[in-house]
């Protein structure tokens, strides 16, 4: 079965949407409106029944994604908290459980720029590299720092936030996120027509005065045909480039920097002019650092989310698998503590059965173990453990359901040393795996080799035996 990872890319005026493989083709992509209305509150809603109606149009089902990434404008925290996006009206959101729960397709969050960074670097201009740092040069100055090949995020949510380095103790005039003096107010394409401005008041003559709206294109291709006051402030603008990206370097040491934007549009001269302002600040170890202009456009920040949310499945793109997680004991720890389970041990313990065989609170985290806690009076679970009922008809099988997000959940395990078939209740949506993570499925039956554990979740809805 064909499997496909969605990245999502939400601004303040558009969402773009996209479908791709696992090699981080674009399959499909398209766009919505961004509502901002009412604090932004109908903007996940909107999301899920975009993707919804496009995965039915695609005779798809969640099943078929491997997960879904999304990236926002604002910083998110490391459990996916979203703090603060003033431009869509957020504050502590938790938009990945709200579009698992609407889409049925498990999501991670992540901030724009880290997005926009990650798929450069998976398809982009920073390709094959490991340590990259994207600085985007447009309205503000965003950024995204890549570390072994991992974004950094920080512990708040922050990291890579390169437009507020204090750069200018001496700046008087406040940033618009309340300091003064910030990296945003000299290399954006703000800051650059601020520049500009400040000195078309001492100076008569300029081609800017043609202008009817200066813009940073504007000052861009004054200089290039030598306008004095243009040239002025690009020079200025790209000394603190240079020393901006001096800092950073001086912390990250990059491979390469990957400049994006809307000022990226000046090209080859604007690069030009940055190496030449950096080199003079570099530690001579960072001195050899590269710079790129980006590839992907507007492509690059669902490219860069449908990248985070392959990370966060486990997935491995170099083998074409997922990376296995040891979520369970041994297959000889695990028949052994069958074998030696009594009638009277199992009376007594089948929760901790079932939590010692099938879940460790160390990797599944406090929300899952709290429920594994409260199943000791869950009929199904006694009936499976002690034999009472059949679920799945094998008597190899250890069972049990609870209740997330309103689904259903099975857990079941083949301890025999043979290729076993199980006859599963009602219409399965996820599958978990702990080894082989292919699954033959066909129809309501499921096939496990040898040691073998999955975990199947079921539309709400659904009832289970028992």
């Amino acid at each position: 079965m064909d499997r496909y990872v969605l990245g999502v890319d939400i601004g303040g005026t558009l969402i773009k949407i996209g479908i791709l493989n696992e090699t981080g083709n674009i399959i499909e992509k398209w766009s919505i409106s961004t509502d901002t209305s009412d604090n932004g509150k109908n903007i996940l809603t909107d999301i899920a029944e975009s993707i919804n109606e496009k995965i039915f149009e695609n005779c798809l089902n969640p099943s078929s994604f491997l997960g879904m990434g999304v990236g926002v404008p604002g910083p998110v925290t490391e459990d996916g908290m979203v703090i603060n996006c003033p431009n869509i009206g957020w504050e502590n959101v938790d938009a990945a459980s709200v579009l698992k729960k609407l889409t049925s397709i498990k999501t991670c969050v992540l901030n724009d720029a880290n997005s926009a960074a990650l798929g450069e670097v998976w398809n982009g201009a920073a390709r094959g590299c490991k340590n990259v740092v994207m600085v985007t040069l447009g309205t503000g100055v965003g950024g995204g720092i890549v570390v072994n090949g991992n974004i950094i995020a920080g512990s708040h949510g922050g990291g890579g936030e390169i437009g507020h380095m204090p750069v200018n103790p001496d700046e008087t005039v406040r940033c618009g996120c309340g300091k003064c003096g910030c990296f945003e107010q000299y290399a954006s394409a703000t800051g650059i027509v601020r520049l500009a401005k400040q000195r078309l008041k001492d100076k008569k003559s300029s081609l800017l005065t043609e202008y009817e709206e200066i813009t940073a294109k504007a000052v861009f291709d004054s200089a290039r045909m030598g306008d004095e006051v243009s040239e002025e402030a690009v020079n200025e603008a790209a000394e603190y480039m240079g020393r901006g990206f001096a800092l950073i370097a001086s912390v990250v040491d990059p491979e390469i920097f990957v400049i994006g934007g809307g000022v990226s549009g000046a090209g080859e001269y604007l690069l030009k002019k940055i190496k030449d302002s950096y080199y003079p600040f570099a530690f001579k170890p960072q001195k050899n650092a590269g710079f790129v202009m980006a590839k992907l456009g507007n492509d690059a920040g669902i490219t860069g989310a449908a990248k985070y949310a392959l990370d966060c499945s486990g997935y491995c793109e170099k083998n074409n698998h997922y990376e296995e997680k040891e979520l369970l004991p041994a297959k000889e720890d695990v028949a052994g503590r069958l074998e030696n389970l009594s009638e009277a041990e199992k009376k007594t313990n089948s929760v901790c059965a079932i939590k010692s065989l099938l879940f460790d609170e160390n990797t599944i985290g406090g929300e899952v173990q709290k429920k594994i806690d409260d199943l000791k009076n869950n009929p199904v679970v006694k009936g499976a453990v002690f034999g009472e009922i059949s679920i799945l008809n094998n008597d190899d099988v250890i069972a049990f359901s609870m209740e997330k997000y309103g689904q259903s959940l099975i857990a079941i395990g083949n301890i025999a040393n043979r290729d076993t078939e199980y006859s599963i209740p009602g219409q399965m949506l996820y599958i978990w795996l702990n080894t082989d993570k292919k699954v033959d499925i066909l129809g309501n039956t499921v096939k496990l080799k040898p040691y073998q554990f999955v975990v199947l979740e079921f539309y709400p809805g659904d009832e289970l035996p028992g």
